[in-house]
């Protein structure tokens, strides 16, 4: 049975050997009162399990881990999926006007993207610039505290 750690109310931090089974269910303390388990900082482990085919590793704790994995995966795959719709609108829009780049793209109402006019563009460099500068200030002045 492994040993966790435990810390009651009254103040006492103590270890107790507990079945696995029984791992989350408070202990008594020597007070009488009801202690929670608490993780320790000093425990590490790694845990190396050679996989073969397609199928995520099982590290041996919890099937959980795969299917934490394979949520994480499915959005990171639907986000990029929705980057590279942006992008693609983005080269279709500039092959049709010659001449013009990324920075003269601006969001339409619709969502989409539009050739901004030169005010409208510059104005946003402007801004750009001026959020450059108040970054700088401000990673200057907090490396100087």
């Amino acid at each position: 049975m492994p040993v966790f750690v435990y810390q009651c109310g009254c103040g006492l931090r103590f270890e107790k050997r507990v079945s696995v089974g029984d791992r989350g269910k408070a202990q008594s303390c020597e007070c009488g009162q009801s202690a929670q388990q608490v993780l320790s900082s000093d425990v590490g482990f790694t845990v190396h399990q050679e996989t073969q085919g397609t199928l995520p590793q099982n590290t041996g704790f919890s099937q959980i881990d795969a299917s934490y994995d394979r949520v994480i995966a499915q959005d990171s795959e639907k986000k990029w999926g929705t980057i590279a719709k942006r992008e693609e609108a983005k080269e279709v829009l500039l092959h049709k006007n010659p001449g013009k780049t990324k920075a003269d793209l601006g969001r339409a109402v619709d969502g989409g993207y539009q050739i901004l006019d030169e005010r409208t563009r510059k104005i946003g460099e402007r801004g750009r610039i001026i959020h450059a500068i108040g970054a700088t200030l401000k990673d200057k002045g907090s490396a100087s505290q």
